[in-house]
């Protein structure tokens, strides 16, 4: 088990403890980091829309006169209007829309987001008590959190934030609040702040165990 130190809103440390489960081997961090990697590619490869399109030749209508003569001008036979060597004409092996989605077993995911929390809990990533705030100013959201995440981009984790919270954040750049832990906010963020309400779903989800 793994101690936890809990932070307050304000980012300082408090008195209070969980434990957290280790079942991972942080030796072996060089395979784990190649699950990690392949599923954020995957992840990443899914979010592409492939909405490219271009006109094929069924797509066009173009008059059929002849272009020119057929012979006589030295220069190649022209058959179409809406050839594809011709500008304006259709494009031909031009890309489509298409649905092409990867898929990662659901273990692998799991114990990705495992390591991912072994690892870095109480460092890259850290728990808070609550995620609320007393009042609706931005100003005061600043002053709390400034000296901690200036200039870095920060993700909230909860599964019901505080109303305060949400309005005092809202104009804050740098700042994203989210319901859910994924593998692909590791590569993203430069700190990630989870609840302990939330850590404790996450805790019940992949170990079957949470901190009362």
């Amino acid at each position: 088990m793994n101690k936890i130190n809990i932070l307050n809103i304000k980012l300082e440390k408090t008195n209070k403890y969980i434990e957290f489960p280790q079942s991972i081997d942080i030796s072996l961090s060089n395979n784990y980091d190649k699950i990690v990697s392949k599923i954020i590619r995957v992840d990443t490869f899914n979010h592409r829309s492939f909405t490219a399109n271009t006109k094929n030749k069924s797509d066009l209508s173009f008059s059929t006169r002849k272009i020119k003569p057929q012979k006589g001008t030295g220069t190649a036979r022209r058959g179409s209007l809406g050839s594809c060597s011709t500008r304006g004409g259709y494009v031909a092996h031009g890309p489509h829309p298409k649905n092409v989605v990867l898929k990662i077993n659901k273990k692998e995911r799991q114990l990705a987001k495992k390591y991912l929390l072994e690892k870095f809990l109480n460092t890259y990533i850290e728990i808070i008590d609550e995620i609320k705030l007393d009042n609706i100013k931005t100003k005061d959201a600043l002053y709390i959190i400034k000296d901690q995440i200036k200039n870095y981009r920060v993700l909230f984790i909860d599964n019901n934030f505080d109303n305060n919270f949400i309005l005092a954040t809202k104009n804050i750049y740098n700042i994203t609040l989210e319901n859910n832990f994924g593998i692909w906010q590791t590569s993203y963020y430069h700190k990630i702040y989870i609840s302990q309400a939330k850590l404790n779903e996450i805790q019940q989800n992949l170990y079957g165990e949470k901190n009362e």
